[in-house]
């Protein structure tokens, strides 16, 4: 009997595989108005959120997001390249010794010659029209560096909150949050908090997207799944029920207390209350 009953789970867990192969192929839309198109054995495994059915399964993000920010970066880097082919044939040099002529011709060394008038008009033609050509590059040049800052640190934020457990539809929410607190320098984004002066987390080191997300676990904790940043089990205690790990709070260490406040709410407060140091989610 008891061979029997091992055998028939064994028979059920291969079945449980088949059913959710199309999961694997990838056959399950993302994102859906009706169910009426799902096998009722998955049906389940949607919810509903802003009046479609979305795939809830941890980490998964639409597939016409990626599409977006991998298009967008395809447009940005063609404008790069079409600015660089547009200006060319402009040439700083050639800029200087005009500017040098121009001021011959201020000094009146030029003065009484036949090519006065001329190189006089041709000069200042010629910088008028390279001004402008210059002036114009600064712009488009801003605005494009500006375009893929965004997109840098978009992708980087939404990266890094996926791998914590963000919901999908709090994609957007996550990306305005981030934008006023990141900027692109030197390739790499840095935090600023709203004194504008550059953040820097407990430990000394420069403010990282882990950090910004933690922090986002405890102060919005809606935008994440119920579990999110418990990668292991935070909430570690003896037989008498008291706390074996580290103080996060007298680490300052915010990942941890993203962990924490997700599992066990109340520990998250008596921690804190034990380090002298007042949490970033005040108790409701």
């Amino acid at each position: 009997m008891q061979t029997s009953l091992g055998m028939a789970k064994f028979i059920l867990s291969i079945a449980s595989l088949a059913l959710l192969s199309p999961i694997f192929r990838g056959t399950l839309k993302h994102s859906v108005d009706s169910l009426d198109s799902i096998p009722d054995a998955f049906k389940s495994e949607y919810k509903q959120v802003d009046g479609k059915f979305v795939l809830d399964v941890e980490g998964a993000v639409a597939s016409s997001r990626l599409a977006e920010f991998r298009d967008t970066n395809i447009a940005l880097m063609n404008k790069l390249k079409e600015f660089e082919t547009k200006f060319a044939g402009v040439d700083p040099e050639k800029h200087a010794k005009l500017l040098s002529m121009e001021s011959d011709l201020a000094a009146g060394k030029l003065k009484g010659t036949a090519a006065e008038q001329i190189l006089e008009e041709r000069t200042k033609a010629m910088k008028s029209e390279f001004d402008k050509q210059l002036e114009t590059a600064k712009k488009e040049n801003e605005t494009l560096r500006s375009e893929l800052a965004k997109v840098s640190i978009d992708q980087a934020l939404v990266s890094e909150a996926v791998k914590q457990g963000l919901q999908p539809s709090a994609t957007m929410d996550v990306i305005q949050r981030g934008r006023t607190t990141w900027k692109l320098e030197d390739g790499k984004p840095v935090a600023y908090g709203p004194d504008g002066k550059q953040r820097w987390n407990k430990a000394g080191e420069a403010f990282s997207m882990a950090d910004y997300v933690a922090e986002l676990i405890v102060e919005a904790p809606h935008l994440f799944k119920a579990n999110a940043g418990a990668k292991t089990d935070p909430t570690k205690t003896d037989g008498k029920g008291n706390y074996t790990g580290e103080n996060p709070f007298k680490t300052g260490n915010l990942t941890e207390q993203g962990k924490i406040f997700q599992q066990n709410r109340d520990l998250y407060y008596r921690l804190a209350a034990e380090a002298g140091v007042k949490p970033l989610i005040p108790r409701t």
